[in-house]
């Protein structure tokens, strides 16, 4: 009789570890969100190089590449970064982002004419 009820007590006790350790992974999940004090773009620098990324996946390398450098403001917690007009390798306006200070969210995404 005991070695009948094993496979019972083997899928009882693997069924409570998994439930366990499906309630412990969400629970970990909510419990350990960071954001830093001054967000995840807390200087011109990090704006700077995560508007690249977006804007030469975007338009193309070469044509960020022509607009370099890349012109960083701050208003309140809103990065905004532009590409310069240069008469000689660049045609029409430049590339725009606007970048949430906090989560890093893309707000705004656009080419000025």
């Amino acid at each position: 009789m005991q070695i009948r009820s094993f496979p019972l007590i083997f899928a009882a006790c693997a069924m409570a570890f998994a439930v366990l350790t499906l309630q412990s992974a969400n629970a970990s999940t909510e419990a350990h969100s960071y954001s830093p004090p001054d967000g995840v773009i807390a200087n011109e620098v990090v704006a700077r190089e995560i508007a690249m990324i977006y804007l030469s996946a975007v338009y193309g390398k070469a044509q960020i590449q022509s607009q370099l450098p890349l012109l960083v403001s701050r208003k309140g917690d809103v990065w905004t970064i532009k590409g310069s007009f240069n008469r000689r390798r660049s045609v029409g306006g430049v590339a725009e982002i606007d970048l949430a200070q906090q989560d890093g969210r893309v707000l705004r995404l656009t080419h000025s004419m």
